[in-house]
């Protein structure tokens, strides 16, 4: 279900009250059909396979609590999402951990028999110094700086695989080696497909070493199409230092279409990635975060104020580009107004309801299909992903977005219990 003006519920309204700046909501129908047309590619192969819902992404309990339903493992990247994940009913053997982890963070993941995602030689160091001599630790390595994708700050570095593979082998009997992880940023297949291939030479060294390596982890970063943006302008925004920081399309495939192309497509090596690893029995986890929210989260705000400088109207919003996470990546989708009208004949800037010169929210003007009214909700579509929590803020003590689920026609409080 794409989000327009005609699937928003009647009671936004009574929820928006001007008591509640704003409000985030999530869909996990949506949420679901994602996740089954993941699957759905990962059933035409013969081999085992784990869909993450990753936290960080978006942190609803109702889509959490979905996820789950749906066979999802979940992904977190915190203490505190791990304590989540364990509130919302997932046991460690559902759970992995990624990104940098204090003492804390490590110590509750060994106490519940969470995947560990190692995220470099001195955490590895650190993990064995809390091992138990009674307890085997599940962990997979992270690897990075391949010959043919971008450096990253997570990793281990392919000239320490050797050293991290000794560090392995002389605490195996505290380490269960379940394979390895990476991550690619930029989204196209054919980098993925290489990266694949070359991380494959750790798979081989841990055979080698006498490990019985069995799970690669492929990470996210397969893509979203968020909705049509051919009307939106790239119009500068004179009045601000920041620059532009729209998100790009390129057109290519995005999300399940991703994954089927990256693993029935046949490469350099002739023979297609599903093939290899149907014949080789290795389970494939996968970690796709947004494309996981595509169409399955929205925000709403009022319009408090109107301004005219005699060359461009701006509305001042009843939330700020912080809670909306608009100053690190613009969305391609202009908002939309409820009871909008049809096309894109008004444009406007939008403010938010900081005291910085720097809180707008696009380096470029919005368009609107009728003129807007102080009073006005006005709908972010399709933020699902980051945008609706990741970069929330409570200066000067405006709140946080109030937090609800749809289901068909109604909106729900959507809070951990």
């Amino acid at each position: 279900m794409k989000i327009t003006k005609d699937t928003i519920p009647e009671n936004i309204e009574n929820i928006l009250s001007w008591e509640i700046e704003s409000i985030g909501v999530v869909i996990p129908e949506n949420l679901e059909q994602n996740i089954r047309d993941f699957q759905g590619v990962l059933s035409k192969y013969r081999f085992a396979s784990k869909i993450h819902a990753v936290m960080k992404v978006n942190t609803s309990p109702a889509i959490l609590q979905r996820g789950k339903v749906c066979g999802c493992r979940v992904d977190v990247s915190s203490l505190g999402e791990l304590k989540k994940a364990l509130l919302m009913g997932y046991s460690g053997s559902e759970i992995s951990a990624n990104g940098p982890k204090n003492t804390w963070f490590l110590e509750l993941c060994i106490e519940h028999d969470v995947t560990i995602i190692l995220d470099s030689l001195s955490e590895l160091e650190t993990l064995i110094s809390l091992a138990f001599s009674n307890q085997k630790i599940k962990i997979l390595i992270r690897l990075s700086w391949f010959m043919s994708a971008e450096a990253t700050r997570f990793w281990v570095l392919k000239e320490h695989w050797k050293t991290s593979i000794d560090m392995l082998a002389n605490h195996r009997d505290v380490l269960e080696v379940l394979g390895y992880s990476f991550h690619i940023d930029k989204r196209d297949v054919g980098i993925r497909k290489s990266v694949f291939w070359e991380a494959f030479e750790y798979f081989k060294l841990l055979k080698q070493s006498g490990f019985s390596p069995k799970i690669i982890n492929i990470g996210g970063g397969y893509g979203v199409k968020y909705h049509d943006d051919t009307h939106i302008k790239n119009d500068a925004c004179q009045r601000s230092h920041l620059g532009s920081r729209l998100y790009r399309q390129d057109g290519g495939p995005v999300g399940a279409e991703f994954l089927e192309k990256f693993l029935g497509d046949v490469g350099q090596f002739g023979v297609a990635i599903g093939t290899f690893l149907e014949e080789n029995s290795i389970e494939l986890w996968i970690e796709p975060g947004r494309s996981l929210m595509q169409n399955s989260g929205y925000g709403a705000t009022r319009i408090i104020a109107i301004r005219h400088d005699g060359r461009d109207t701006s509305l001042v919003l009843d939330t700020n580009s912080f809670s909306l996470g608009m100053r690190e990546e613009e969305l391609p989708t202009d908002p939309f107004l409820l009871g909008d009208g049809p096309g894109w004949h008004h444009e406007y800037f939008l403010l938010g309801n900081l005291c910085l010169e720097s809180d707008i929210f696009f380096c470029r003007k919005v368009h609107l299909g009728r003129k807007a009214q102080v009073g006005d909700i006005l709908i972010f579509p399709d933020i699902g992903a980051y945008h609706i929590d990741f970069y929330e803020t409570s200066s000067i003590s405006h709140p946080k977005k109030s937090r609800y689920f749809q289901s068909n026609t109604y909106l729900y409080p959507d809070n951990f219990s």
